[in-house]
């Protein structure tokens, strides 16, 4: 896993090995607010007015599918060209073998991360 310039300072240069599922991406929480009920894998620095949730989308096994399921955030998450969340139809894709982008925050957000998965 690695990314856009707004998710590159928290991976490493040689990517993000997922080794663990559900693996949870999300923002980190601001001294007022509490952590998130869910353990978070990946904290992403975000400002206010805030495009990520503390506990935004996780990747996940599901039967013999990897999948991004949203975490039922305010401005959704995009996979490749696929809009997942509250206010889309559904709030889980499938990832395809080869390269993927995760657009976390809605159009316009510099969270970006791609993610590989290997056959």
């Amino acid at each position: 896993m690695s990314g856009s310039e707004a998710a590159t300072s928290f991976v490493p240069a040689t990517g993000q090995v997922i080794d663990h599922f559900p693996f949870v991406v999300g923002r980190t929480p601001s001294s007022q607010e509490q952590r998130p009920i869910s353990d978070v894998d990946l904290c992403l620095n975000d400002v206010v007015p805030y495009r990520l949730s503390r506990a935004h989308f996780a990747i996940q096994w599901q039967g013999e599918k990897i999948i991004v399921r949203d975490l039922n955030t305010h401005l959704g998450t995009k996979v490749n060209d696929t809009y997942i969340g509250h206010h889309a139809p559904r709030d889980i894709v499938e990832l395809r073998p080869g390269e993927n982008l995760i657009v976390a925050g809605g159009d316009g957000s510099p969270f970006i991360l791609r993610v590989v998965v290997s056959n």
